[in-house]
This record gives structure tokens, C-alpha cells and sequence, in this order.
């Protein structure tokens, strides 16, 4: 994280986001740099479901000041996984979802399917079950795709394990979408860009000298060569240079 945003401070670039787990310790490198440039680095703690996702997913944003004031102040919209299973076309298997964690009295972690799911990961699917958590079956790849916002024409690749990878280490698309929509409005509101310096006058006299002194190498380079020419013909066993 820290060498990414340092590239982007070196670089100068005027739009840019990163998306990451937000640890402990991610966290705290991005608190440092947005101490150290505030006017170009700021972060937000933030959950995809409250940006159209239809599962629960906190990650850290970084970006520019101007985008996470922009995603501070957006909206809540909330989708439960059967607003989320209706957009995509497909039905609903189970009214509930099971994670693959239980809670400390040993119950399985349950959600209705009128809340937002569990977070997709990319290493264990979420699991359909009844309202008394008797397992149903696994989601299917393009079932977690649905709860992450892909639309239903989305590529995925092929196979269980590599669909599910690529879908739980990927960054949902609503979220995506929020995030461009932050970074286009601050890029135009942004104030203009200073003028360019105008350049120093110019002595008079100095354009003149300076063309004649260019035309004057190009003389002597252009005899260098002339001389080149000739030894290696054999015309001149003379010196090659000035």
C-alpha cells in the first residue's frame, strides 16, 4: 500500500483509488500518509452494501480528499439477496443464507434473504439453508456473482474454484461504479489549471546568435563527416576532426 500511494504522489497523478482489506495495519499505513499529505491522500472505512452490493463487504478506499468526501456523502442503498437474485434473473433456491461461521453458542451464522448476504469470499461459497439451518446446497459461482453486483452476461472463468476466486477477490461493481462516479464529479469541479508562466523576454539579438551558433556546429559537423567519407574512399589520409 505504502509503495502504491507513494507512486502516486511521485507521479502527481490527480485522480486516482485503491481498494484493500481494511487490517489493522493497512489502516494505519494510509492514516500516516493522509497525515503527511492531507491536500492529496484520504481514506474511508466503508461497506458495499451501503453502495448497491448485495452482500457485506468492509474494505478500505483510498483516493483523493475530493472522492471520499464524495463517497461520505452518497446515499445508502441497500440490496437484499433477493433484489439482488431479481435483477440477475435467477431464483431464489432457500430464504436463508448460512456463512461458514457459527456464533458462540455453536448456531450457524443466518441471514434472510431480505437482508444483504454474508461477505463472498474467494476461498468458501456461502451455503443456502431453512429457516431451522439445515444445509440446502453450496451457491453457485454465478450465484455469488449476483450477490457481489456482476451483471448476469459477465465472463467468468471457468470452474468452480477459479470462478469463486475471481469473484471473491474482486472489487464489486456498484462500489466500482460509486468510486468512478466520485473521482468524475471531483475531476469537474476541480478548478482549472494555472496558466503556464509566460516565458523571459528574449535580448534582442540573442534569437540571432543563438541560430547562428547551432548553424555553426552543424558546419562542423557536417565537414567531420565529409572527411570521414573521404578516408574511408581513400581521397584524404588527413586528420578526422577539426
Amino acid at each position: 500500500m505504502r509503495w502504491c500511494v507513494q507512486l502516486v504522489l511521485d507521479k502527481g497523478y490527480a485522480s486516482w483509488s485503491m481498494e484493500n482489506v481494511a487490517t489493522p495495519a493497512v489502516v494505519a499505513c494510509v492514516a500516516e500518509l493522509a497525515r503527511q499529505h492531507p491536500d492529496r491522500v484520504a481514506h474511508l472505512t466503508l461497506d458495499a452494501a451501503d453502495y448497491g452490493v448485495g452482500s457485506n463487504r468492509v474494505r478500505l478506499i483510498a483516493s483523493t480528499p475530493a472522492v471520499i468526501r464524495a463517497l461520505k456523502e452518497m446515499p445508502v442503498q441497500r440490496v437484499s439477496v433477493a433484489e439482488a437474485f431479481a435483477a440477475a434473473g435467477l431464483p431464489l433456491p432457500a430464504e436463508y443464507i448460512k456463512s461458514n461461521t457459527s456464533n458462540r453458542d455453536g448456531t450457524p451464522c443466518m441471514r434472510s434473504t431480505q437482508q444483504p448476504a454474508f461477505t463472498v469470499t474467494a476461498s468458501h461459497p456461502l451455503i443456502w439453508c431453512t429457516r431451522a439451518g439445515a444445509t440446502v446446497r453450496c451457491l453457485t459461482v454465478a450465484e455469488s456473482a449476483a450477490l457481489m453486483g456482476f451483471p448476469p452476461e459477465w465472463k467468468l472463468p471457468l470452474g468452480s474454484r477459479a470462478g469463486l476466486r475471481a469473484v471473491g477477490n474482486a472489487v464489486p461493481p456498484p462500489l466500482a461504479r460509486a468510486v468512478m462516479a466520485c473521482a468524475v464529479a471531483a475531476a469537474r469541479s476541480a478548478p482549472p489549471a494555472p496558466p503556464a508562466p509566460p516565458a523571459p523576454p528574449v535580448p534582442p539579438g540573442e534569437p540571432e546568435r543563438g541560430a547562428s551558433n547551432e548553424l555553426a556546429g552543424l558546419r562542423r559537423k557536417l565537414r567531420r563527416l565529409a572527411r570521414r567519407v573521404d578516408v574511408l574512399e581513400g581521397r584524404n589520409r588527413g586528420p578526422l576532426d577539426d
